[in-house]
């Protein structure tokens, strides 16, 4: 039989995200979290999430192309601004939806 994992999505999205992620982390009801790098509450929790390996709880990468501020060196953005104009506005926030980008 296969092994199922059960992984929670959209860690950093926000704080009421965070706090359930986190609170299915402590009664183990979950195999993974994938967090979005950027998101704005991403700092806010991530020590409470570190601690989770202690219940064998795996931390992911949710690659995101359409939410929140890219998190890019600001010599990048120089360097690249005529490639990143699609994806990020000129603070460097995402400005498209999911449909946009892949359709």
């Amino acid at each position: 039989m296969a092994k199922s994992y059960i992984i929670a999505d959209d860690f950093a999205m926000s704080k009421g995200v965070n706090i359930a992620i986190l609170e299915l982390c402590n009664q183990k009801l979950l195999s993974g979290v994938s967090v979005m790098v950027t998101g704005d509450f991403y700092q806010d929790y991530l020590t409470e999430l570190k601690q989770q390996k202690a219940n064998n709880i795996k931390i992911g990468l949710h690659l995101d192309l359409t939410f929140g501020q890219a998190k890019y060196q600001a010599k990048y953005q120089a360097k690249y601004k005529d490639r990143n104009q699609f994806l990020v506005d000129e603070k460097g926030v995402f400005k498209n939806g999911f449909l946009k980008i892949f359709l």
